[in-house]
């Protein structure tokens, strides 16, 4: 539980972000997962996740109101514990092939149904824990961000249920993949893009508000900011999810 959680926040946490962690942080929980009863499997998925996500929960609490913020942090954990167990179902059958295929699914399943009902994106999907990884980043050119997803729970589960010629074939596919694209796509002429994200500070736990006064605010110092850019010769300004969409900007 230790190990995985530590693997978890490794790549969770916002300022160390590593992404090989990640990779082995669901191993110990599918290896010991057939071994325990149905509520200790899930117990151990739980307080593994948790461990992780709480890497968050500073910044949650700076923008969002307790509740939301722990909420934020448990319900994931408890998804992560249901995947694990439908995972371990399949590994005490004996068919750790599909049991690998299954808990890449549901989770993959569980972060689109998070970006599709909630109001903040694929914002808390595993898959950015990849963004200095360049070569996996690619499979999103492909599927989008869920792929990646896939990718990231699929191989440590076939490592967990031993079965190395699969996750070698995929590691391997992924990789060339990658980095094929990466030395042979086509450029254009380049472009200057400047990119605005206001501090954590100025939102001061008004996440949650609602109202057209808000809205302005935050729109007045958004257009302040993209006006400094363009001056400066940005040709493309990228924005916070939910900001790009409004053309009152």
């Amino acid at each position: 539980m230790l190990l995985s959680g530590a693997c978890w926040w490794l790549s969770f946490d916002l300022g160390l972000h590593w992404w090989w962690p990640i990779w082995v942080a669901p191993i110990p929980i599918l290896l010991m997962a057939p071994r325990l009863g149905g509520w200790g499997a899930f117990a151990l998925a739980f307080l593994a996740f948790f461990i992780g996500r709480c890497a968050w929960l500073g910044f949650l609490l700076s923008v969002l109101p307790v509740v939301p913020a722990l909420l934020f942090t448990l319900m994931p954990a408890v998804l992560f514990g249901l995947a694990v167990l439908a995972a371990r179902l399949l590994l005490k059958q004996g068919r750790p092939l599909a049991a690998a295929f299954a808990f890449a699914v549901l989770w993959t399943a569980i972060e689109f149904l998070f970006a599709e009902l909630g109001q903040d994106g694929t914002i808390a999907s595993i898959a950015y824990t990849q963004s200095d990884l360049l070569p996996v980043v690619q499979v999103a050119a492909l599927t989008g961000v869920m792929g990646i997803t896939f990718v990231l729970c699929f191989v440590p589960a076939l490592i967990a249920g031993r079965n190395w010629v699969w996750a070698a074939a995929v590691i391997v596919g992924v990789l060339g993949f990658g980095i094929v694209r990466l030395q042979t796509g086509g450029y254009g002429a380049p472009v200057k893009v400047g990119m605005v994200a206001l501090p954590e500070s100025v939102y001061g736990g008004r996440v949650l508000e609602k109202g057209a006064e808000k809205e302005m605010v935050f729109f007045g110092m958004y257009r302040e900011e993209i006006g400094k850019l363009a001056n400066a010769g940005a040709e493309v300004v990228v924005l916070p999810d939910g900001y790009d969409e409004q053309s009152d900007l």
